[in-house]
């Protein structure tokens, strides 16, 4: 009986942390991927957007050699075509320009025949 009297000793608490989640290394793999594609994606906007008229210059181009070499049969197709493509860009800008560059090369081939 003796040992049931006597009062047990309380047990010391150990202080209780708070454990910390400890954070994975972030995948960087997985973000620099993704950044990469971001920029894949966005360069191919802007390129898309900025050399839309490529074709049209092209055309103009071989208008204006044509024209100073005084093919002015070959450089009124060449901004013709010119004019087509502006036309379906739909950008006034272009189709203005190729409007006055068809006009000069048919004057120009009007008064050469």
């Amino acid at each position: 009986m003796a040992a049931e009297t006597r009062r047990k000793a309380p047990r010391k608490r150990k202080a209780r942390r708070k454990r910390r989640r400890q954070r994975r290394p972030a995948d960087r793999t997985r973000l620099w991927a993704l950044v990469v594609l971001a920029v894949i994606i966005v360069s191919g906007i802007v390129a898309t957007i900025a050399f839309d008229d490529r074709h049209w210059h092209a055309f103009d181009d071989a208008g204006n050699v044509a024209y100073e070499r005084g093919n002015y049969k070959y450089a009124a197709r060449m901004y013709g075509e010119a004019l087509q493509i502006a036309q379906d860009l739909e950008d006034a800008r272009l189709v203005a320009a190729s409007q006055q560059a068809l006009s000069r090369a048919s004057a120009a081939q009007e008064r050469g025949r």
